[in-house]
């Protein structure tokens, strides 16, 4: 425990078997003495403001306010070193709750950041106290406007809280809300405290925001939030590049290439070898990597199959619409993005892919024979409306190329990370009680479903028991 004493703080263990309590140091304040003994310390030109000792009295955290900046340190009990100083920033900045864990191996704190001008947001950082790398960033309150960081309408927000329909939070067969849930959570859902520029407004796509990752400019406000989180970890091993690389990704749900903030305004009208004047793909996420320019795209199922027709092209499926506009992004002349790469990621439960229960699991099994066939369909049912030039230019490569760019994962190899991460699937449920109080069981009988529907049979489980 921490008191103030005559002469500044006495530092105080309590024995929990015996109630003695011994006096492990004190801090005095004087200047110009520096740190002069285990017993007593003394350091110059600051004010300590609060105060926090570790369980087994090791440590010692304290706020700090010095001619320049503010924060927190860390001490060591009790040399009196000063072993590390957390989240100095400017002066403006106010000192803010703090605490160890009851095992010690975790030190949190509140934090203040300005994501923009005269905008700040609270965040709690969560630091490994063996390291001190930061393990988490919590939010401590949930913006309304959430949904604009990642890229969602008004409208698919009100759907996936508001209503019971197709893609609502509580429709146990929303693959949507399976999707937001897992990608968004295993980012940490960063996002809505560590842009910039968010990818929408209430008016629509942000150009700036296009504008800044096809320049690589990062759109990341504060380099303290924790960007290497298990999602990202994901994509720098699908595409093979370290974790530090994918620092300035942004992730962005139900994603249509084909709109003027991200197409700098140019129309994308030659994202298929048809020529089209419609919506053409529309991604169920799409994570965006300026500093190695890349984009990763994803595409959920959980009990539906992909989309086996489009308007107007009754044999051109879902699957094929997104490889012709993933390829035509990264190698047409007339793209913003030509030079970047992609993968096309399909999650989907196990058992449905390895019994070939679905359609889109004999696809791709066998993309390269889809890729054959989607040439003859091509040239035999749609040959007055086929782009003849790029067809002959730029079919060749795209059979060639798509294969290796494609990549089937498993919603039940992504629990795992969720797990490491430190989701537990009884707390959410307690805090979804919390948050939607009449509707909560329909809520958390919708989640459960869903995860069974996912495969993830270790999660249902572990809930039972």
């Amino acid at each position: 425990m921490v008191v103030k004493g005559a002469n500044g703080l006495d530092y105080l263990r309590l024995d929990s078997a015996t109630n003695e309590i011994t006096k492990v140091g004190t801090i005095v304040f004087k200047k110009n003495l520096g740190i002069i003994g285990a017993d007593e310390w003394y350091y110059s030109d600051l004010q300590f403001i609060d105060a926090s000792l570790s369980p087994d009295g090791t440590l010692l955290a304290t706020h700090f306010d010095d001619a320049k900046e503010k924060g927190i340190q860390i001490w060591g009990v009790p040399k009196g070193q000063i072993m590390i100083r957390l989240n100095p920033t400017e002066r403006k900045s106010s000192g803010s709750p703090f605490g160890f864990s009851p095992d010690g191996k975790t030190f949190a704190a509140s934090q203040i950041i300005e994501q923009k001008k005269f905008e700040e947001k609270r965040v709690v950082v969560l630091w490994d106290t063996a390291t001190w790398k930061t393990k988490h960033v919590l939010f401590a309150d949930q913006p309304d406007q959430w949904h604009l960081s990642y890229g969602i309408t008004e409208d698919r927000k009100n759907a996936l809280t508001e209503d019971n329909g197709r893609y609502s939070l509580l429709n146990p067969n929303s693959e949507t809300a399976l999707t937001l849930f897992l990608l968004g959570r295993l980012d940490q859902w960063v996002q809505c405290r560590a842009l910039h520029t968010q990818p929408r407004s209430e008016t629509g796509w942000n150009r700036t925001l296009f504008q800044n990752l096809r320049n690589s400019a990062s759109n990341v406000a504060d380099a303290q939030l924790p960007l290497r989180t298990p999602l990202r970890g994901f994509l720098a091993e699908q595409l093979g590049f370290p974790l530090e690389a994918l620092g300035d990704a942004v992730l962005m749900f139900e994603f249509e290439a084909r709109n003027r903030g991200f197409d700098g305004g140019t129309g994308f009208d030659t994202l298929s070898f048809l020529n089209i004047k419609q919506k053409w793909s529309l991604f169920d996420a799409a994570v965006i990597v300026p500093g190695v320019k890349r984009f990763v795209f994803f595409e959920s199922k959980l009990g539906a199959d992909i989309g086996r027709r489009t308007t107007h092209f009754k044999y051109v499926t879902q699957v094929m619409r997104n490889l012709e506009s993933a390829f035509f992004l990264c190698h047409h002349p007339a793209s913003v993005y030509q030079g970047w790469d992609f993968k096309y990621v399909m999650i989907c439960p196990r058992k449905e892919y390895e019994y070939r229960l679905a359609y889109y699991a004999c696809l791709f099994n066998d993309v390269a024979l889809h890729l054959n066939l989607f040439r003859d369909i091509l040239t035999t049912e749609y040959a007055a409306l086929v782009s003849e030039e790029r067809l002959d230019r730029f079919y060749d490569e795209f059979r060639q190329l798509v294969p290796e760019r494609v990549a089937v994962r498993h919603w039940d190899q992504f629990w795992p990370l969720l797990r490491q991460d430190g989701f537990d699937l009884a707390r959410y449920e307690r805090a979804v009680q919390a948050e939607l109080g009449a509707d909560a069981a329909l809520a958390n009988h919708a989640f459960r479903n869903r995860l069974q529907l996912a495969g993830i049979e270790e999660a249902i489980a572990n809930a039972a028991t």
